[in-house]
């Protein structure tokens, strides 16, 4: 027996535990492979943190626009990234993500917004977050509290209007 849920996300756990291999959920893997798009998968959801994210391919996804935006989450999973070609507002106003695993982006195209608005973000690196084909990387950074921006490859990219825009805390770049 699954207790009555009470948050979002229990209800997402909740719709999980109770069609673990599809069903009608659209939390599923089925779902995820089916349609290729996390497309606001767990945005909104405020209570969301690390351990409740549940097991996920992500392998086949290629638009994770907007995925987490808005959500709780403190440390993002560990995301096989390797079909995406859309990134844009995945993380955007996460107010207490700290932390991002390697993401894997060879694909990548935009990466607009994706960290717009994290106040607790103070640091990402080229050897986390693999960014080599990408193009939009504008108001990525826009807003964040972000200090340390390390070996970003944004060597394709062609579009980077306010990309550290109203980034008071930001004291380091490098860029390739």
């Amino acid at each position: 027996d699954i207790p009555e849920p009470q948050s979002r996300v229990e209800k997402l756990l909740c719709n999980l535990a109770k069609n673990p291999s599809g069903g009608d959920s659209d939390f599923t893997d089925k779902y995820v492979k089916t349609n290729r798009y996390g497309l606001g998968l767990f945005n909104g959801l405020s209570d969301l943190k690390i351990a409740n994210v549940p097991s996920i391919d992500y392998s086949s996804i290629t638009n994770f626009t907007s995925m987490f935006e808005l959500s709780g989450i403190d440390v993002a999973p560990q995301i096989n990234a390797m079909s995406g070609t859309n990134f844009s507002s995945m993380f955007s106003n996460c107010s207490s993500l700290t932390s991002v695993p390697q993401i894997n982006a060879p694909k990548g195209k935009k990466f607009n917004s994706m960290f717009e608005h994290c106040s607790k973000l103070t640091e990402i690196s080229g050897s986390n977050l693999s960014t080599p084909n990408g193009y939009d990387f504008s108001r990525m950074f826009y807003s964040s509290y972000i200090v340390n921006v390390s070996n970003l490859d944004i060597s394709n990219g062609g579009i980077f209007q306010q990309m550290f825009d109203n980034c008071s805390f930001l004291r380091t770049v490098s860029l390739t």
